[in-house]
């Protein structure tokens, strides 16, 4: 599934096969049910609710930008890549503070951007045996200090915040994000192997930018510009 906008408001995705590929979407939602694995999902703008599943494994999340309101972002993933994302949530569940990310394993989560604007310290929840490294985090705490910038607590802080959704969340020249991954590159979803691509335009397929038609023929034909452009990245 590529590049597909789902409008409501509350549409999300459920994915019961294996073997998925779901690319430069925006949706509210993804749930990968407990039958699946090994599903790729990539360049995505999923705003509004969650990632995760009901002990789904082998899964790979990559150059996602995640905005949550809801209890968590990420859930019940196993054996699961999580790299280059940006993760941001205005949710703070006082019983459970720690339910950004939660009942995560033995997944590798590396040089993405946690930021928990209602609670800096509700990022991870009854997480178990996950390497998290060279993520810029708002959280604290001993057992995240030593790979991992902390501390980030604000978008100021991170982000260009200029122009609208998720072109708002390119990283300005002094971001602490820049030059964290571990490959040297930038952490968040405009980072990585496959830099988030605004809009969601599809790979090598032509958009139309503009459209220009004459108001009136002249000898029988009309004139009409257009701008298109190839999706090259």
């Amino acid at each position: 599934m590529e590049s597909v906008a789902f409008t409501y408001a509350t549409t999300s995705i459920t994915v019961q096969a294996s073997n998925t590929i779901i690319e430069r979407c925006k949706t509210y939602g993804i749930s990968l049910e407990s039958g699946s694995y090994n599903t790729t999902i990539r360049q995505c703008f999923i705003q509004g609710a969650t990632v995760g599943g009901s002990s789904a494994s082998q899964h790979t999340i990559e150059n996602c930008i995640i905005i949550d309101d809801g209890d968590f972002a990420l859930s019940a993933l196993k054996r699961s890549t999580i790299r280059n994302n940006t993760f941001c949530t205005y949710y703070n569940n006082s019983s459970q503070k720690y339910a950004y990310v939660r009942s995560l394993s033995e997944c590798v989560i590396t040089n993405n951007i946690f930021l928990n604007t209602k609670n800096s310290e509700g990022v991870f929840y009854s997480c178990s045996n996950c390497t998290v490294k060279n993520n810029v985090l708002c959280c604290t705490g001993s057992s995240y200090e030593t790979e991992n910038i902390t501390g980030v607590t604000t978008k100021a802080e991170l982000f260009t915040l200029t122009g609208e959704n998720d072109r708002a969340f390119q990283l300005k020249d002094d971001s602490p994000a820049k030059g964290y991954a571990t490959d040297g590159g930038d952490c968040g979803a405009y980072g990585g192997r496959y830099p988030y691509v605004p809009s969601g335009y599809p790979l090598g397929i032509p958009h139309f930018n503009s459209s220009v038609v004459g108001t009136r023929p002249q000898s029988g034909q009309v004139s009409v510009t257009q701008e298109v452009t190839i999706q090259k990245q």
